[in-house]
């Protein structure tokens, strides 16, 4: 496979995995949070909005990258 195909498939994963991950953290603050009212299920709340945080920063960080690839793969 050429470069530009694997980058292209690259993205592709990236953006499918973001939106997965924006439509779980939407339906985790919906479904999940009114159940959240004990101190246990409160903390493990944190935890799960701190993990989604981490796996968002990472996602936005390789796009960076992938960006600046596609840029000097497409002149």
């Amino acid at each position: 496979m050429s470069k530009e195909t694997w980058d292209e498939i690259q993205q592709m994963v990236l953006i499918g995995g973001t939106l997965l991950l924006a439509a779980f953290y939407f339906g985790a603050v919906f479904f999940i949070k009114p159940f959240a009212d004990s101190q246990v299920s409160g903390q493990i709340w944190e935890f799960l909005k701190y993990i989604m945080l981490m796996v968002f920063t990472h996602c936005f960080t390789k796009s960076g990258s992938f960006s600046r690839n596609g840029g000097k793969s497409g002149q």
